[in-house]
């Protein structure tokens, strides 16, 4: 077991912990207990005596605190929302009255049971997304620690999961037979919302709110607004001639307000958990292997396509990294890496051949240097 990180203003000299704290240029050394907790306690009350503030000595509520966390602290940051969703599902699973019942045991359990919950794709939970979401809970409890709301940090010895326990398959590329098979599978209004997102990269969320007053056909590009985007950036993205005639016959006489993706029950795609059920079966029925809950082929497998296809077509990789929204082009690098690994299908069509249905047999020339 490693060391102990201790509270600010504590000191373990042999098995006595200490408080060890400067008041106004004094040094103050206090014996307190050969107990961790105990020691805990009686340091938060040594510093509400020394600094003349009970705060630290208090249980806040934790309902109270995480209220003061986001009006203090979490508003106006670029990832707001989603710290707020990540502290909601801990408050949720957990259910803690005051932030003394919040334990390293009680962080555990919960992240447990976040490995095996099934997410919007289909997939289990990685231990990387679980150990974001338990840093996000720790920056709550240090942040009330900073305000002195707070003597120690709780979680101090729980250690991150190791990111090589991941259940996740790496997902891979379709292959132009089988994207091909896949589309003759699908309902049309499916079928459109695949070839968008093969021919532009875009995410499933980008791609459902879709409106036609971002859809540029005379200037081939569309606009992905920030609010939807996962890194919140918003980007301008190119189309190839065949999603331009497309969405030019799927363009309503009177696009004002209207989705560019409706279904035959709805204005949009809303349901992603639909989406998806939808493209299993018409991948199930189209024969595509791997194309399963915790499969490697998924709705998002179909972003690996569109980098794979693009950067084996010879397309500039810093461009590719723009037009699908990475902050780093390390991570488009990784996906394209991972995806040669399942077999850099020799012979993969540009998008633009893809989407249109042209020369599938033939494969082009890859013009990218290896």
């Amino acid at each position: 077991m490693g060391k102990r990180k201790l509270p600010r203003g504590m000191r373990l000299i042999g098995e006595t912990y200490y408080a060890w704290v400067m008041v106004r240029g004094t040094r103050v050394r206090k014996a307190l207990s050969t107990s961790f907790d105990t020691a805990c306690e009686l340091l938060a009350e040594e510093m509400g005596k020394l600094y003349g503030d009970k705060r630290a000595t208090a249980d806040p509520l934790w309902d109270d605190l995480v209220k003061l966390w986001r009006s203090q602290h979490a508003a106006g940051l670029r990832l707001e929302a989603e710290y707020v969703r990540d502290v909601a599902t801990f408050t949720e699973f957990a259910k803690p009255t005051r932030v003394s019942e919040i334990t390293v045991g009680l962080v555990e359990d919960f992240r447990r049971h976040r490995l095996r919950c099934v997410t919007r794709t289909g997939r289990g939970l990685s231990c990387r997304s679980a150990n974001r979401e338990v840093a996000v809970l720790r920056s709550v409890l240090r942040w009330a620690m900073r305000r002195r709301l707070l003597s120690h940090d709780p979680l101090a010895p729980l250690r991150p999961l190791g990111t090589e326990e991941d259940r996740r398959k790496v997902r891979r590329a379709l292959r132009p037979e089988e994207f091909a098979r896949l589309l003759a599978s699908c309902k049309p209004h499916l079928a459109n919302l695949l070839r968008f997102l093969v021919g532009t990269g875009c995410r499933l969320d980008e791609a459902s709110t879709l409106t036609w007053d971002r859809v540029d056909l005379e200037g081939k590009t569309v606009r992905v607004i920030a609010s939807v985007a996962k890194n919140k950036r918003a980007r301008i993205v190119p189309l190839p001639g065949s999603l331009v005639d497309m969405l030019r016959t799927l363009r309503p006489a009177d696009p004002a307000g209207r989705y560019v993706f409706p279904t035959s029950r709805g204005p949009n795609f809303s349901s992603a958990s639909s989406t998806l059920k939808a493209f299993y079966r018409a991948a199930a029925k189209a024969g595509i292997a791997d194309a399963e809950p915790n499969g490697a082929v998924d709705l998002h497998a179909l972003r690996v396509t569109f980098v794979t296809l693009a950067l084996d077509a010879g397309a500039d990789l810093k461009g590719v990294s723009e037009m699908v929204g990475h902050r780093q082009v390390s991570t488009t690098i990784g996906i394209y890496d991972r995806a040669s690994e399942e077999g850099k299908r020799a012979a993969a069509d540009a998008v633009d051949g893809l989407l249109s249905g042209k020369d599938l047999a033939k494969p082009k020339k890859s013009r990218r240097k290896s």
